[in-house]
């Protein structure tokens, strides 16, 4: 068969659905296919989404189709002939696969056609809550943010960006996302550092009753953390942190860290931490005072 068969069998194959594509009956699934071919995200064709060269964990490349706010919100799930979408750091994702989470009555649908970035960890979900402002938001709190991004980017379909405060009108970054981009790498650099300072001050064992009160106590295994000592709790004052937490802490051996003073006490002499109050200081076990 020659190349002038081959095209005319194709124009009668395009005919031929365009045809069926003007029945009544497919009426509802032409938005959806239209919505298909405008998109082709790249890893469709063998392609795949790559991070930038320089590691970035927020800003991506590949194709995209770019929405304005208006034409997002119209991906609610409220139109059923179309797909139901949802923003993340400006990235827009089809979720039409979870839409009994995400249609109407659904317990996610106060995402669906916005990005409401800032919302997925503050879990105010009104229309204040639900902004793609990530200003001023604490660093564990931006390390769920990106926890988020990561389940949408493994669990459902890229398909374009959302003009507004991520991605300008050609769909480059912003100063925002860049923003978001360095607190991001930040807040992974300091849960590194806070995972190694577990590892030195453990979280206390602690139980309530009504009868008892409240208790702390040290032993081999607590905060999920096994070791070869039980140590002594004592309160630890984090700056990062807004209340002092229990901590145990090693009594005996040299120091964890070059600036406390080697007496022979393990890490007790760190500035951060306080002996509770009314508890002997060698004890592994406090009764805590309810505060007020």
């Amino acid at each position: 068969m020659g190349l002038i068969g081959v095209l005319w069998r194709l124009s009668v194959l395009v005919a031929f659905l365009a045809a069926i594509l003007l029945l009544p009956a497919f009426r509802p699934h032409r938005q959806k296919l239209a919505d298909l071919f405008s998109t082709c995200p790249l890893h469709w064709f063998g392609g795949k989404e790559l991070e930038n060269s320089d590691g970035n964990v927020l800003i991506k490349t590949g194709s995209h189709r770019l929405f304005t706010k208006e034409e997002l919100s119209t991906y609610d799930g409220t139109d059923e002939s179309k797909a139901i979408y949802v923003a993340i750091y400006g990235r827009v994702f089809d979720v039409t696969s979870g839409k009994h989470y995400y249609a109407p009555g659904g317990g996610y649908h106060f995402f669906s056609g916005r990005d409401g970035t800032r919302a997925f960890t503050t879990g105010q979900f009104n229309e204040q809550g639900l902004v793609d402002d990530v200003t001023e938001i604490e660093w564990r709190r931006m390390l769920e943010l990106q926890t988020w991004m990561e389940f949408y980017e493994k669990t459902y379909i890229f398909v374009g960006k959302v003009i507004g405060n991520f991605y300008d009108a050609d769909g480059n970054p912003t100063e925002a996302l860049l923003n978001a981009e360095a607190a991001t790498k930040d807040a992974l650099a300091r849960k590194q550092v806070s995972d190694e300072e577990r590892k030195i001050f453990p979280p206390c064992n602690s139980h309530w009753s009504e009868a008892t009160g409240a208790r702390v106590w040290c032993s081999t295994k607590s905060g999920g953390i096994e070791r070869d000592w039980e140590g002594l709790p004592r309160l630890f004052f984090d700056p990062t942190f807004k209340d002092p937490r229990c901590v145990c802490v090693r009594s005996s051996g040299s120091p964890s860290v070059s600036f406390i003073p080697d007496t022979g006490m393990g890490d007790l002499g760190h500035p951060n931490l306080r002996v509770y109050d009314d508890c002997d200081p060698l004890s592994n076990s406090c009764k805590v005072k309810p505060s007020h």
